[in-house]
């Protein structure tokens, strides 16, 4: 063999050598980059499903994305509106946000429905959330140009070295240890019905009487330097991206003076560059919310108090905006199913007039006092209240048994100069929980007012 065809044959074999190392590299990087795939969900800790759960959305399908903390899935009913409206809306929201986050977020959302309109969902004049919180959205968001720069802005703004910060954009470098504290729920796909609001214990099942610390002003206060700094950035964007958005202050208790007066002033600057404001901290009354009963908490409604302030929410929006109702539309299955989990896992702790479109009378205040008592010598229960300051039609009375169908159903009603009920249809070893709701009468309709969700309690002891 020549020595040129020496030389080309140890090329040649040189080449074959290199593209096989290469392709060796090539697979083991593929191999490397699934295995983070698959390792990075059940290690990755503190993430929001509503916000990993919005990428499984069909792009250009939703109406409007309301954005924000947990004020926003706290507070807006998703498939409620699209149930009473055939609406397609969205909650894409995780705890704790604040103003610098915002921005992002909606360019986040913009990429796959740039035609949705944006609720950004913003009562606090916060500038930036604490490391945990920022972890519980980073950790849900896709990797992309957006969370890069996101984590970017956070980091200035908190002084967070850059090597520091890689933890945002690669979670597994904070979580990499939890190896030893998986368990199966961590194998699981993330947890709960998409499209759905809250669906914690608290919001179900818990009412926290918030009447004593609710408090609203409407004076001013400079807004803090960072705060306005972080609202002009996020209104340099609307504007520049010509964002069809509306700025939402939710009716927030436990504020403080200083939160409520800046809150005033933000307000008065989004208003100020043109943008479309709902501010709902002085509308309690015209919501309808009971504060005794519809918060399960100092900053969010409960389920209850959910569905009234979306219901008033809704019909701001179709008052004022043009949205059409896709019901039956095949597009918008996905809706549908959504929703009928989501009612079978709420059926439990909501009375038919929430959900079935019944009039309310919410002027009509919870009967105070309500007690239950057994009397076991006549096997039955007595359900009394106290008298209310002004006249009502009548009282419905409602029961459920957690050993049965765990369901509220009316067993009775009694007219509004009665206070008190007798129920001895009961079956011993189980627990009752009674509660009463007014009623106005108006065209031979009744209009159901505000009422104690929890109820009070009597058990029938075994015979």
């Amino acid at each position: 063999m020549s020595e040129t065809a020496v030389k080309t044959d140890t090329k040649q074999r040189s080449i074959r050598k290199g593209m096989a190392t290469a392709g060796k590299v090539v697979c083991f990087l593929f191999i490397f980059v699934l295995l983070i795939c698959v390792i990075r969900r059940p290690l990755v800790a503190d993430r929001d499903p509503r916000i990993t759960k919005f990428y499984q959305e069909k792009p250009n399908s939703l109406d409007i994305v309301f954005i924000g903390s947990s004020n926003t899935y706290a507070f807006w009913s998703p498939l409620y509106a699209w149930s009473n409206y055939g609406i397609a809306t969205y909650d894409y929201a995780a705890a704790g946000q604040a103003i610098l986050s915002y921005r992002y977020m909606i360019e986040e959302v913009r990429k796959t429905q740039p035609d949705a309109m944006i609720v950004l969902s913003l009562s606090r004049p916060l500038a930036n959330c604490s490391v945990e919180y920022f972890h519980k959205l980073t950790n849900s968001m896709r990797f992309s140009p957006t969370k890069y720069r996101l984590v970017q802005a956070y980091s200035r703004h908190e002084e967070i070295p850059f090597l520091d910060s890689m933890e945002f954009l690669f979670p597994l470098l904070r979580y990499h240890s939890r190896w030893d504290s998986l368990t199966t729920e961590d194998l699981q796909p993330d947890p709960g019905i998409a499209k759905a609001p809250n669906e914690a214990r608290e919001y179900l099942q818990i009412s926290n009487d918030v009447t004593s610390i609710y408090v609203s002003t409407e004076d001013r206060m400079d807004l803090d330097e960072d705060v306005e700094e972080a609202l002009t950035v996020l209104l340099d964007y609307c504007e520049q991206e010509k964002v069809n958005i509306l700025f939402l202050n939710p009716p927030q208790a436990n504020q403080t003076w200083k939160n409520l007066k800046q809150a005033n002033a933000m307000y008065d600057l989004i208003r100020s560059r043109g943008f479309a404001t709902l501010d709902l901290q002085l509308s309690v009354e015209d919501i309808g919310l009971d504060l005794a009963h519809d918060y399960y908490n100092y900053n969010h409604t409960n389920i209850h108090g959910s569905l009234k302030y979306s219901e008033y929410v809704a019909q701001y929006l179709l008052e004022n905006y043009d949205f059409t109702a896709h019901r039956g539309e095949g597009a918008y299955h996905g809706f549908d199913e959504a929703f009928d989990a989501y009612a079978q896992k709420t059926a439990p702790f909501l009375f038919s007039f929430e959900n079935n479109g019944a009039p309310r009378d919410l002027t009509l205040a919870a009967p105070t006092g309500l007690a239950a008592e057994y009397a076991e010598e006549d096997t039955l229960a007595t359900v009394t209240w106290e008298a209310p300051e002004d006249a009502v039609n009548g009282y419905s009375i409602w029961r459920k048994c957690a050993d049965l169908d765990d369901r509220w159903e009316c067993i009775g009603t009694v007219d509004g100069t009665e206070f008190s009920f007798t129920d001895p249809d009961l079956e011993t070893g189980y627990t009752y929980h009674y509660t009463v709701v007014p009623f106005s009468e108006k065209d031979g309709e009744l209009q159901y007012g505000n009422l104690d969700y929890t109820g009070a309690a009597v058990t029938v002891p075994e015979e």
